[in-house]
This record gives structure tokens, sequence and C-alpha cells, in this order.
């Protein structure tokens, strides 16, 4: 479950302008939580948790393209290995580095390190 913003934070010190600060300053140590108290809360803006709800709806978009292409380039990849598998291809024709290659994607850098089974000339 999320907090909910504040829209207000308790007073210090570096807060007060000069005259509070002069009586502050002549409180007791017992006074001085109470004075700060006493004169309420500081407002907090709410704008910069727009701002940044803003870059976050931003990069969600961006999410979801990705996501759509690479599930695009997986129905690619899964057609391909079953037309491999069936004959309908000729395998001679398929450059796997293209085939195998992440999706280009605008903003985007994705690079697949091979695994063992991937590396040029293993048999798999």
């Amino acid at each position: 479950m999320a907090r909910q913003a504040r829209t207000s934070r308790s007073r210090t010190e570096a807060d007060l302008n000069e005259r509070q600060r002069r009586i502050y300053a002549a409180l007791s140590d017992e006074l001085r939580e109470a004075y700060l108290q006493e004169i309420g809360p500081v407002p907090v803006s709410l704008a910069s948790g727009r701002r940044k709800a803003e870059q976050v709806r931003a990069r969600l978009q961006r999410v979801d393209v990705i996501i759509a292409r690479f599930q695009q380039h997986r129905r690619h990849l899964v057609d391909l290995a079953k037309q491999l598998e069936q004959g309908t291809v000729n395998a001679i024709d398929v450059d796997l580095r293209r085939e195998l290659a992440a999706p280009e994607i605008a903003g985007v850098s994705v690079r697949y390190e091979r695994g063992p089974k991937e590396s040029p000339g293993s048999k798999a």
C-alpha cells in the first residue's frame, strides 16, 4: 500500500525567520520543541511529486512499447523455429545473426549475451 503524500512537514530551527529565531534562542530547551510545534508545520509543494509521476508514466509508456516489440519478436522466433523444424524454410536462407538479434527500439539498447549453445561453430 502506497504512503499518502504529505502536504506539510514539521518545522525545524532552519525554517525560522530572524524574529522567530531570536525568540527560539531565548527559550529553554524544554520550550523550544513546543515553540516549533506552536508556530505550525511548513507547507510542502506537491509539484515535484507530479513531475516525478509524469516521468514514471512516460517510462511506463516506453516499457509498454518494449514489451510489445519483444512479444512480436518472440512470436516471429517461434514461427521461424517451427518452419525450420518442419522444413518449410530453407536453413541456408536464414541469417541467425539478424534473426536472433534483439529488436531495434528507438531510445533502448539491448544486447544478448551468447549462451554455450549459441556460440558460433558450436554443435547444438
